[in-house]
């Protein structure tokens, strides 16, 4: 049961971090996530700027 266990976890993690997903263009999961961590920096934030509207 151990070696099942050991094996199925190290598929699991190659199918979700490793392999390239069509989904993602193509590219693993980190580099999907890397690329695209870049990019929400330079977006504005989402959070409304409720400084001009009375709140406090």
């Amino acid at each position: 049961m151990a070696d099942a266990k050991q094996k199925i976890e190290a598929w699991r993690t190659f199918y979700n971090q490793v392999r390239p997903h069509s989904a993602l263009e193509w590219s693993t999961p980190s580099d999907y996530a890397r690329k695209h961590a870049v990019s929400r920096r330079k977006q504005k934030p989402l959070e409304p700027d409720f400084s001009k509207s009375g709140w406090t």
